[in-house]
């Protein structure tokens, strides 16, 4: 199916370049889940989303 078809189905339609920058970003995520998951375990470490900061930063508004 062409990008500018599929497009127009979005609800609300977008535009073939937002189209394909989301498939990028798509792509883009799917070969950092394959290199997680073919990592090393002690490399899969390194690729952990870090800690959130603690309580004190969480109380100011």
């Amino acid at each position: 199916m062409p990008l500018a078809k599929l497009a127009e189905k979005f609800d609300p339609p977008v535009s073939k370049a937002g189209l394909s920058h989301r498939f990028k970003r798509i792509q883009e995520a799917a070969a950092r889940l394959n290199a997680a998951a073919s990592a090393q375990p002690e490399e899969q470490e390194n690729l952990k989303e870090p800690e959130p900061a603690g309580q004190d930063i969480a109380q100011f508004p």
